[in-house]
């Protein structure tokens, strides 16, 4: 890291040299000359937007996967919701049966109630008589 800082340093105030040479033998030779800094600077703004476009890049294949996602889960949440509607009526059903089976319960245990109670004034009536 050491080296990077003193290769940095040693070259800062220096630059490169940019030659354009003409494919003719009478054309004139251009040259631009450019500063180390600007160099660094044109080659991180490289850099940089290289990143962003392949971050962009991966961030639109994710939406798209998200939306692909998206659109199977509501076809998903229709068919579901159509099977709800279907099995509704016959929940409703099974809870008025079950209502109703809990009531016959009750009335089977009035009943039995009432019936032991008949049965045993029937044994103490027919008791004295028998005897």
């Amino acid at each position: 890291m050491k080296r990077f800082y003193k290769f940095i340093k040693k070259k800062w105030g220096k630059g490169f040299t940019f030659m354009l040479v003409p494919n003719s033998s009478g054309g004139r030779v251009k040259s631009l000359g450019i500063p180390f800094w600007a160099t660094v600077l044109i080659t991180g703004i490289i850099a940089f937007n290289i990143y962003v476009f392949f971050a962009y890049t991966i961030q639109i294949k994710a939406i798209y996967n998200f939306r692909a996602d998206i659109h199977t889960k509501k076809h998903v949440i229709a068919k579901l919701e159509n099977e709800q509607r279907e099995v509704k009526p016959t929940l409703q059903r099974s809870y008025q049966t079950a209502e109703e089976l809990s009531r016959l319960k009750l009335e089977r245990t009035k009943l039995l109630t009432t019936w032991r109670a008949i049965q045993q004034k029937g044994q103490r009536v027919s008791t004295p008589t028998d005897n």
